[in-house]
């Protein structure tokens, strides 16, 4: 089983698309655009775009009607009568879609099928809760893998707009061009969602049958600063709880498993899929000054039943969440990750509650691993919520990566975030494996729920 160990860890953001094209360089989180006392009014050309109101098909213009009267009664819904706002209730379709996840490089990454632009083209993408930002591989990019890319002139409703992308991860860079068009996941589409086509990255940064990613966390950490699709369809009224579930199944251990499983999982949009939990999902709320990513203080962790010290200083950004929470860690819930970044401290406390524990060489993947003896049983408990969610062993345990083979590489890995970053900690598939989890936009929360069928 061959992967990048680096590949697993996208950093933090460090570079912005700016609407000169210039590439704009960050140490930190994203912030908002500057402007400065001096800056000149800035004029616009408007452009008419291709309607489907025009188009030869009648289904087509038949939804372009619909359309119409749908956004123009939500835009004026509070000037409306009572009983016109009754008729545009009752007539509203609310809906829930549920998109198959495919499993690769055994947990490695969990993709779903996003159609982009008219007619739609196919593509797997990385559903990331750690990221806002939607990229895919284009026509044009020779070192983007042999994974299918998106060809925008063979799309009706594409647009390009002005400015660069460019995002820098552990294993390498990827840079492109900005354009809108129309995106759809799940059965839910949406027109003119602005996304990037990545015309270059390094070698290997991905391969087939990954085309790119698709970011679910909160606009406020996007490139463009742009709505993103999930978050304008959980506003828009369309979905029947403003919430989307992810079940991610496992496939590490499985020895008749192949690197590519298309019954990998499921994501759900606009509400949660109950045949796969049990009990009630346990939400725990994010403040709304905290919609960037989605994180939640990390209450508790045991490791072989003896409590792990994860109290972290907060810069005084963030102190008012340290005084609500005590202190407790702020975790990114990360559906891109398949590790669980911590403090070095904390790690180190983790594996030296497992006998024989040691660091892995530097020359082998970096600074931050560490391995263990293969034939021990780990128990690690983390707490959300007040609630105790137990990761499986085999989810601890990622195999053997040198040639001892009596020696395996845990899951936890060392990751210092800056001292004003909101989060300390990532949590990725090695925990999510374990749960059922609900990413809900109002009120804010993330909520998990115990596994149907526990392994």
């Amino acid at each position: 089983m061959l992967f990048s160990f680096a590949a697993f860890f996208p950093l933090i953001l460090l570079v912005n698309a700016h609407p000169s094209g210039k590439k704009v360089s960050h140490n930190g989180p994203a912030t908002g655009p500057h402007t400065g006392p001096n800056t000149p009014p800035r004029t616009l050309p408007l452009q008419r775009l291709p309607s489907r109101e025009s188009s030869p098909s009648l289904s087509e213009k038949q939804a372009w009607l619909l359309d119409q009267a749908a956004v123009l009664q939500h835009k004026y819904a509070p000037e409306l009568d009572e009983e016109w706002k009754k008729y545009i209730g009752m007539n509203e379709k609310r809906d829930v879609g549920t998109a198959q996840l495919t499993d690769v490089d055994y947990d490695g990454w969990y993709l779903g099928a996003v159609h982009i632009g008219t007619p739609p083209q196919e593509l797997l993408l990385v559903l990331d809760t750690g990221s806002a930002d939607l990229w895919a591989a284009g026509a044009a990019c020779g070192s983007c893998g042999n994974g299918e890319r998106f060809d925008p002139t063979a799309s009706s409703t594409y647009q390009q707009t002005d400015g660069t992308f460019a995002i820098t991860y552990g294993s390498g860079s990827v840079s492109g061009n900005l354009g809108t068009d129309v995106i759809e996941l799940a059965g839910f589409s949406l027109p003119n969602i602005s996304f990037s086509i990545a015309n270059e990255a390094s070698n290997g940064l991905i391969s087939a049958p990954v085309s790119g990613i698709m970011g679910l966390a909160f606009q406020n950490v996007s490139t463009s600063k742009e709505a993103t699709w999930w978050e304008t369809l959980a506003t828009s009224g369309r979905w029947d709880s403003p919430e989307f579930g992810v079940y991610m199944a496992r496939f590490r251990g499985n020895t008749n498993a192949s690197r590519v499983e298309t019954d990998g999982g499921s994501i759900t949009f606009g509400g949660v899929d109950r045949t796969k939990f049990v009990g009630e999902l346990n939400y725990v709320s994010i403040d709304s000054s905290a919609r960037d990513y989605w994180r939640i203080p990390v209450e508790d962790l045991t490791v072989n039943g003896n409590f792990i010290n994860i109290v972290s200083r907060y810069s005084p950004k963030h102190q008012h969440l340290a005084n609500h929470r005590q202190s407790q860690p702020q975790a990114a819930i990360d559906t891109g990750t398949t590790l669980i970044g911590a403090p070095p401290s904390a790690v180190q406390a983790i594996f030296a509650q497992i006998p024989g524990s040691q660091p892995l060489n530097a020359s082998i993947a970096g600074n931050g691993y560490w391995q263990y003896p293969c034939n021990a049983t780990v128990s690690v408990v983390f707490q959300f919520g007040g609630e105790k969610y137990e990761m499986s062993n085999q989810d601890m345990n990622l195999g053997s990566y040198t040639s001892d083979s009596s020696m395996c590489t845990g899951a936890f890995f060392e990751q210092q975030m800056s001292s004003s970053s909101p989060i300390q900690w990532i949590v990725g598939a090695s925990f999510l494996k374990n749960v059922y989890t609900s990413f809900r936009n109002d009120p804010t929360a993330i909520g998990f729920a115990p596994l149907l069928n526990a392994q």
